[in-house]
């Protein structure tokens, strides 16, 4: 897998490099194929904007590689902890980019970078939010999860004046903290993971960007998600998304990421009724779906060292191009996976949990994907420092795959490039 590191470094300028820990990154999605990628990044007080500079353009290093168009700092200064956790993007009516950010507040800022200004503050939760994502169908639609065990439903809309949530999914869903959001690529179901060791799925109803809010002021509230298990894993799950209809998520303490499916779900099917509600499993209760069945368990990934909370992995998945998926874990090393070549059965390079490289044959690769039970060990195992022993948090792609980004304790990013 042709994927190499670039730039290891501590985010910041020449006087100030970051030590708090840089939790979320995610590339600015509406970005022009001939333009150079920008991206976010968030922990502690601190949003930064950068671009990565081509290397047609200039070399790409820490001082000249990476620009820093934008360094928000946020201005709450009444949490001891580091503030902010989750990033999203989003633009306006006239084309401006907009990074939304939150974190130990229950806020949700709204910053505008090309102005440099906080344009909007989100309010409605009660309690820390841990993860944002937006609609792949419309931008100025955004999705939070929280603390208070709610997901939240936002349009950036101005129209929407006070009333900018159009929707909140509670009631039967998780019933402890809610870590990690995410959209399937129609836009039509949310998937959430959290602390009680809880999946849910919910057929969304179609979201208008351009609607106005009810007349009384009230937000609509769903009260049962369409799928629901407790049995894919046994701690808390921190990420979960989707990979087309199927679903990679992750728990702490388990050092793996799993690929599964939900029995009878298809997103080519007509939407469930949002207020179906999922029958009981009556001998055991952990597991719920409008789809009919359970789920089954198709392939595990081997993640050591990753036991740590709220470490999470990316998926670079586009039309007509190699799904990658990659994961930082605590000891400076970065993990990736092309998923295609596993369905391929071609030969490769595999690492071992102790760093050993590993050359497999197609037959054995093979074999993995016919083994739901065997960890697949990374195909290419990256060590980013060997100054600094930190543990990766997230990482991102840029929309065309050649560019990743992961980011994690002491302020460290570090970008790799991959030939597509």
């Amino acid at each position: 897998m042709d994927v190499n590191l670039r730039v290891s470094a501590r985010l910041g300028d020449k006087d100030s490099q970051v030590d708090t820990g840089l939790f979320d990154v995610k590339f600015y999605p509406y970005t022009a194929p001939s333009v150079d990628p920008v991206f976010a990044v968030v922990g502690g007080e601190h949003t930064f904007v950068c671009r990565l500079q081509k290397p047609e353009n200039e070399k790409l290093e820490i001082n000249n590689g990476i620009e820093i168009l934008r360094w928000f700092k946020d201005e709450d200064t009444d949490h001891e902890y580091g503030k902010l956790n989750s990033l999203t993007w989003s633009k306006d009516s006239a084309g401006d980019p907009l990074v939304c950010v939150s974190g130990v507040s229950p806020k949700i800022k709204i910053l505008n970078v090309k102005t440099g200004k906080l344009i909007n503050t989100l309010i409605g939760h009660g309690q820390i939010v841990n993860d944002l994502t937006t609609s792949p169908l419309c931008p100025s639609i955004i999705a939070s999860g929280s603390q208070d065990c709610t997901i939240r439903l936002w349009n950036l809309n101005p129209a929407r004046g006070r009333s900018p949530c159009m929707l909140i999914l509670a009631g039967q869903g998780t019933k402890e903290t809610i870590l990690s959001v995410s959209f399937h690529p129609c836009g039509r179901y949310l998937i959430s993971g959290g602390m009680d060791t809880q999946i849910t799925l919910w057929a969304l109803p179609e979201l208008d960007g351009d609607a106005p809010p009810q007349d009384d002021g009230k937000v609509d509230v769903m009260h049962f998600p369409h799928f629901s298990t407790r049995e894919v894993h046994a701690d808390y799950v921190d990420c979960v998304q989707f990979y087309g209809d199927l679903v990679l998520s992750r728990a702490a303490n388990e050092n793996k990421i799993i690929l599964w499916k939900i029995d009878g779900f298809s997103s080519t099917n007509a939407v469930p009724d949002r207020d179906a509600v999922p029958p009981v499993d009556h001998k055991a209760g952990l597991t719920r779906s409008c789809f009919g069945g359970k789920f089954q368990v198709l392939l595990q990934f081997e993640v050591p060292l990753s036991e740590n909370f709220y470490m999470r992995f990316s998926l670079f998945h586009q039309p007509d191009m190699r799904p990658i998926m990659g994961i930082g874990t605590q000891k400076s090393k970065f993990l990736f996976w092309d998923l295609q070549s596993l369905e391929e059965g071609v030969p490769r390079k595999a690492q071992t949990a102790k760093g050993k490289e590993k050359q497999t044959d197609g037959a054995e690769s093979k074999d993995m994907i016919d083994d739901p039970f065997q960890l697949i060990p990374a195909q290419k195992t990256i060590s980013a420092s060997k100054k600094v022993d930190f543990a990766g948090r997230q990482m991102a792609w840029s929309n065309d795959g050649e560019w990743c980004v992961g980011v994690g304790d002491f302020g460290m990013v570090c970008v790799f490039s991959r030939n597509v």
